[in-house]
This record gives structure tokens, C-alpha cells and sequence, in this order.
């Protein structure tokens, strides 16, 4: 009998990241013939950090678009090691165990190749966005996830309440004053990257029609309370706020009671006509912007999703129609 083989994605972030990363091991794992695993334990999403956070946001499956899966707590019980960047101590046990961690760049290039490996197990625990994921095999991946049916009722549920006219989804990630790193550049002024949503808005009315409903996602009061001063017919989902300036929602005691909003919000952007992304390589809008392309602007990577808006500004959002 063979033995399993594993390419294990595991992260200790926020959903978005987690996604794309798991799309890039997806990849890896089918191009290798091993089994996926999301070892997605010990984040503040889960009330008690030791819960597999995938089983808290999808239904629990043992394949994806065509790949063996494991993503519930039963990963504990794989005989994977932890983490081998704590101690010199892991980084022994890993080795021996059979398991090999990739550098980010070693797993930038072996999801590139999709050349496989001598050990059972591969871990990827990097942020890995393959920008040059073709949209429809990343739409494959995605599609074959089932968000748990609480969800999808509240998703169904709110989008019912706009309306028939058409939706404009707005997507703005702040960080509330957290390490948003490559982000950091679009907020050095407030108030011009307010306008420039608000602009970005305004063309998407041109297409639409002005009456369009605007649905704002954020992960910031002040952004929501900017964006209701500015935009008429903008319309949010009620949720629990961090104290402005005190970090991300992911990132904090209470981000468990978050988990849930932050969910239905993911998935309400792929429920719209047009998506406005800002910044436009934010990873929490890439579910949105897979699951409700309809090739205008016509994108065969991942990377054409996050195409600046305005050619002249480097800042501008990405408008999806």
C-alpha cells in the first residue's frame, strides 16, 4: 500500500490570504498527485484556536475540483509535524518525520513547475498569490468550495433585500491602523483615497445607471462613515467594528465573533454587477472578483483582476464589470 503524500497550506492569517494560498497549494497537490491539506488551526477566528477555521467557513469534504482533501481537525492526527520555523527542535522532527518546508520562493517555483518531491510531505506556509493563476482554473478551485449553509442563507438573504436594480460591489480594505505591509501606500492620505472610491463609483454609475445601489464591504468605521457622506444609496451590513485605529478584525480577541460577517461579506461581492476594488490586489476580494467575472475587462490571469482603474494613477482602484 502506498503511503499518503501531502502538500500541506497552512497560514495564521486573514481569509483572503488563506484562499489564495490554498489555490496555489491546490495546484501543487494536483500536479503532483498528492492529497491537499488546510491546516488552518490556531487562528482567532476560531473561539478556541485550536479548531481547523476551513470547517467554520465551508462544508466539510475529502475532495476539491478533483483533489484528495483534508480540512477538518482530524489534520492533528496526520503525524505532521508543527511548524519548524519555532525551534531548532521542530526543524529536527520536521526532517526526520519526512517533511520538507518550502521558502517562499522554492514554492513560487515548484508551483510554477509542478515538479514533485522525495518527501511525504511538502509544507507551504508562506503567503503564496500565484498572479498568473488562469482565472477559470482559480474559478474551478474556488467553486468547489461549499460555504456552511448558515452562511450562504444570510448571503441570499441580504442580497434578496437590494433589490432587482444593479449592485455595485465595494470593496475597501483599510487595516484600521495594523500592518497591511504593500497596502501601507494607498492610505498615506485619507481623504484622497476616499476620492478616489468615490470616483471610481461614480463611473461605475455612468454603466450602470445612476440609481445603481452601491454595497460597501470595509474593514473600517471611519471608511464606512466617509463612504455614507459621500455615496448616496450605499447600503452595509450591520457588524462588529474595532475601535478605530486599533488593528485588524482578524487580528484580536473578540475576531471570532468577526469571523462570520466577514464571511457573508466575501462571498456578497461575487453578487454583483460591477466590483470596485481597493486596494485592487487586496486577497480579500479575489473570491468576488473569480466568482462574478464576466470577462469585461476580458482576464486570463489573476493578475488582469487587479488592473488599476485609471492608466495615470498608480493608486486608482480595479473596476470590474
Amino acid at each position: 500500500m502506498v503511503a499518503p503524500r501531502y502538500i500541506v497550506s497552512t497560514r495564521r492569517t486573514g481569509l483572503g490570504d488563506r484562499l489564495v494560498s490554498l489555490a496555489a497549494a491546490w495546484g501543487l497537490a494536483r500536479d503532483t498527485g498528492r492529497t491537499l491539506v488546510a491546516d488552518w488551526r490556531f487562528s482567532a477566528y476560531a473561539l478556541d484556536g485550536k479548531t481547523n477555521l476551513f470547517t467554520l467557513c465551508f462544508e466539510k469534504c475529502s475532495d476539491l475540483a478533483g483533489v484528495p482533501f483534508i480540512g477538518d481537525d482530524s489534520v492533528s492526527r496526520l503525524g505532521l509535524p508543527g511548524n519548524p520555523r519555532r525551534t531548532v527542535l521542530d526543524a529536527i522532527r520536521h526532517r526526520l518525520s519526512g517533511c520538507r518546508r518550502l521558502t517562499p520562493e522554492e514554492a513560487a517555483r515548484a508551483i510554477r513547475s509542478g515538479r514533485d518531491m522525495k518527501e511525504r510531505a511538502i509544507l507551504l506556509d508562506a503567503c503564496l498569490f500565484d498572479r498568473s493563476m488562469p482565472v477559470k482554473e482559480c474559478r474551478q478551485f474556488l467553486s468547489a468550495l461549499r460555504p456552511r449553509t448558515h452562511l450562504a442563507d444570510a448571503v441570499a438573504a441580504f442580497h434578496a433585500g437590494l433589490g432587482d436594480g444593479p449592485v455595485i460591489g465595494l470593496h475597501v480594505r483599510h487595516g484600521n491602523s495594523g500592518n497591511i505591509m504593500n497596502h501601507a501606500r494607498y492610505w498615506t492620505s485619507f481623504a484622497p483615497a476616499i476620492a478616489r472610491c468615490v470616483a471610481a463609483v461614480g463611473h461605475a454609475r455612468e454603466r450602470l445607471g445612476a440609481s445603481a445601489t452601491v454595497m460597501l464591504c470595509t474593514d473600517s468605521l471611519e471608511v464606512e462613515q466617509a463612504m455614507k457622506d459621500s455615496i448616496p444609496r450605499l447600503v452595509t451590513r450591520p457588524k462588529m467594528y474595532r475601535h478605530p485605529g486599533s488593528g485588524e478584525l482578524h487580528l484580536w480577541r473578540g475576531a471570532s465573533l468577526a469571523r462570520d460577517d466577514a464571511m457573508i461579506e466575501m462571498l456578497l461581492l461575487a453578487k454583483r454587477d460591477a466590483l470596485i476594488r481597493y486596494p485592487p490586489d487586496s486577497f480579500f476580494s479575489v473570491y468576488g472578483a473569480v466568482m462574478g467575472h464576466r470577462g469585461d475587462p476580458p482576464a486570463r490571469a489573476l493578475d488582469d483582476l487587479a488592473r488599476h482603474w485609471n492608466p495615470g494613477d498608480t493608486l486608482s482602484p480595479a473596476i470590474l464589470f
